[in-house]
């Protein structure tokens, strides 16, 4: 079997989803020794302990370091990849004694930079072919493998196996490819297939010892996903020093036993606490926040380059020919004319436009995020049999544990937040909204008050009724004193149905100005019905979901209202069914001029006919008709009379001409003159006729207007 060793750069990078955070140690580094990104630093001489830490339900951990430093030293942290924005935006150091501090870490593009200064390129995980492709011009050794066949035997046969050599050829790479690679020696060009390699060496020591740094580099990176990061703490002495910084971390939960046995129902409160840090937490005092601070991760670690624009050199060169065109035409400017040439003004190219530097990357608003954490002397309210202090910053709530734990990394733990007895009424719960899906059966339920004395944060309850598990429930954050209902099994031996209706009727008619305002409301009656087949009364309440724009009519008024639902408190009595009715009003306007509408307007019709509409204002109604039939007719006989003086003036025009035609000293022409006058006499009585009848139509008019302005009924 033919064996081929070969060489291979691989950069694994490491990742987590959650940071590790290494162990603060102090130490001393020689300048040597911060030269090299691949050299291990100094022994660590002394430590900085973890003694506080905050977990906040938003997903990041406050955690603070704090000892005694003796003179200049050094901190290390380590932090991985995936919290460096994080610890870089919120690291505090604290060294009130010294006399400089300075913070110092890889750049996050360090390894590519190492191996870019470097004689032999391992960027991009290289394989041997692309290594060699990339040293073009090298001297190099090979070691091939030559095959050697035994005189007199045939090369076909089968039964043979042939006797491998090795072969060193030495020379300057000229070309690889994935078959063979070409070496220029001083026989002339070799041509070696790639299977036959067994070893590449190059002859320049420099690349040796380049190829073994990059290898270094590349190991120490694939081996830890986490970056160091060294606080310098100048000065001189014994003095006090900390820092402390706030970087992702797992969320603490909480969880609830709630227990309906005992007379006086119990609750105890449980946190959840994950050490997935990389780092024991050794006698720290921990504090668990819970609230919604503004956090955020923001590009620190990387560095940032900006673009410049690139500008040509002002150097003088030889003139260029020029092409002059015609007379510019009027009205036409310089810049316009050379544009309409191709080129600058006065026709000569113009220089290159240069291409604007791409905007800077823009900068998130900063949010500075801070709270206070308990002392573990710190005096706060707690519930009975508590042991945790509890603070109340405002917008975050605080519960710090009264003694200092120990949480070794990796592993998690459950710890008492506060217990006691509380409030609590058994109810059956039925929700309107949900009925539909919920089946026709209310839900077990409790009406839970928080008399801790304390805010609860949200979390998972379990329920034990009659010495035994009851069910589970979710509750979410309940502030002192609040009260919440939990649901955790559902009531077999009740059910209930819903029944839904609605109507729109008149609610109110207004006639004002000319306009008619009528007002209608649409009432959504929903009626529960609920049957109680147990031998004992039960409690309910009735959760009605609140539709919008509607006001509650029946009952008057709720017994408790949230942001969706009203909520009735009612008794099922045993063994009977009971029926309750919730009705909700939506009111809605509606706006006619009366003045504009018409007589045979199906609206007005119906507004005289609706015995919905009061008596009154039906009465207004048919006047207002009866004065706008009386002023339609008065309008009509107007029109009447200019229909017979425009028929009279039409056949006074016909007799003049016809007069004009025959003259007036003919027979026929004394006719036309006799009529002529008879029908100047009938043109005038038609004239007092309109003038007459206009005056009784605009009477009848303004009666209508005037009477319809009047009208102010409610």
């Amino acid at each position: 079997m033919r064996t081929l060793v070969l060489f291979a750069a691989v950069v694994v990078l490491l990742s987590q989803p959650v940071s590790a955070q290494g162990k603060v140690s102090i130490e001393r580094e020689s300048p040597s020794e911060r030269e090299s990104p691949i050299e291990r630093q100094s022994p660590i001489e002394g430590t900085l302990p973890l003694k506080k830490v905050s977990l906040l339900t938003s997903g990041v951990g406050y955690f603070e370091h704090s000892g005694t430093v003796n003179g200049g030293t050094d901190v290390d942290l380590s932090f991985h990849l995936s919290a460096m924005n994080d610890a870089l935006k919120s690291l505090v150091v604290r060294d009130p004694k010294g006399s400089s501090l300075q913070v110092r870490y890889p750049s996050e593009n360090y390894i590519w930079s190492a191996l870019e200064d470097l004689s032999i390129d391992l960027r991009g995980n290289p394989d041997i072919i692309e290594v060699l492709r990339r040293q073009q011009g090298a001297e190099v050794t090979l070691i091939v493998l030559s095959e050697e066949i035994p005189a007199g035997v045939d090369r076909g046969a089968r039964d043979d196996r042939p006797a491998f050599s090795e072969e060193t050829i030495s020379g300057v790479l000229l070309s690889a490819n994935d078959r063979t690679v070409s070496v220029s020696t001083a026989n002339g060009i070799r041509v070696i297939e790639t299977s036959a390699l067994r070893s590449v060496a190059f002859t320049d020591p420099r690349l040796n010892e380049d190829l073994r740094k990059a290898l270094a580099v590349l190991r120490e990176n694939r081996a830890s996903s986490s970056r160091r990061v060294t606080v310098s703490l100048n000065g001189n002495g014994t003095r006090e020093a900390s820092l402390s910084y706030v970087i992702p971390a797992a969320v603490w939960k909480a969880s609830y036993r709630l227990d309906l046995s005992a007379q006086k129902p119990f609750l105890q409160a449980w946190a959840i606490v994950d050490n997935d840090s990389g780092v024991d937490w050794e006698n720290t005092a921990l504090t668990l926040v819970s609230g919604r601070p503004v956090s955020f991760v923001q590009q620190l670690y990387p560095p940032y380059r900006l673009g410049r624009p690139v500008k040509p050199l002002e150097i003088a060169g030889a003139a260029e020919a020029q092409v002059y065109g015609s007379v510019m035409m009027e009205n036409a400017t310089a810049a316009e004319y050379a544009a309409d040439a191709g080129g600058g003004v006065n026709g000569v190219m113009s220089a290159q436009k240069m291409r604007a530097p791409a905007p800077a990357a823009s900068v998130m608003e900063r949010a500075e995020m801070g709270f206070a954490v308990a002392d573990s002397a710190a005096v706060g309210r707690t519930g009975a049999g508590a042991s945790s202090a509890v603070t109340d910053t405002g917008f975050l709530f605080e519960w710090t544990f009264k003694n200092p734990v120990t949480i070794a990394r990796g592993q998690s733990v459950m710890l008492p937040l506060t217990e006691g007895e509380v409030e609590a009424r058994k109810v059956l719960i039925f929700n309107g909204r949900n009925a539909s899906t919920q089946g026709t059966h209310p839900q077990i339920g409790v009406e839970l008050t928080n008399t801790t004395g304390q805010k609860l944060p949200p979390g998972p309850v379990t329920v034990f009724d009659n010495g035994s598990y009851a069910g589970d429930a979710l509750v979410s954050f309940l502030g002192a004193g609040e009260k919440r209902l939990l649901s955790f099994a559902d009531d077999l031996s009740v059910s209930g149905s819903v029944s839904a209706n609605s109507r729109r009727v008149i609610s109110a008619v207004k006639i004002s100005g000319g306009v008619m305002t009528i007002t209608r409301k649409t009432s959504y009656e929903i009626t529960y019905t609920f049957n109680n087949t147990a031998m004992e009364e039960k409690s309910i309440v009735i959760e009605h979901p609140i539709r919008f724009n509607a006001a509650l009519a029946v009952p008057e008024k709720a017994d408790e209202r949230t942001e969706s639902v009203y909520r009735f408190n009612r008794t099922l009595p045993a063994r009977q069914s009971l029926s309750f009715q919730v009705v909700e009003e939506i009111p809605a306007s509606e706006r006619l001029s009366l003045s504009g509408m018409s007589i045979d307007s199906p609206e007005l019709v119906s507004f005289i006919t609706n015995g919905e509409i009061p008596e009154n204002v039906r009465a207004a109604l048919q006047q207002a008709v009866a004065l706008r039939q009386a002023a339609n007719a008065e309008a009509s006989r107007v029109d009447e009379i200019n229909a017979g003086l425009t028929r009279a003036e039409a056949e006074q025009a016909r007799i003049r001409d016809n007069l004009t035609a025959v003259g007036t000293d003919t027979e026929a022409g004394g006719q036309y003159l006799a009529r002529l006058q008879e029908i100047d006499t009938r043109i005038d009585a038609i004239n007092a006729e309109y003038d007459k009848a206009l005056a009784a139509s605009r009477a009848a008019n303004k009666a209508y207007h005037d009477y319809i302005a009047g009208l102010e009924l409610f």
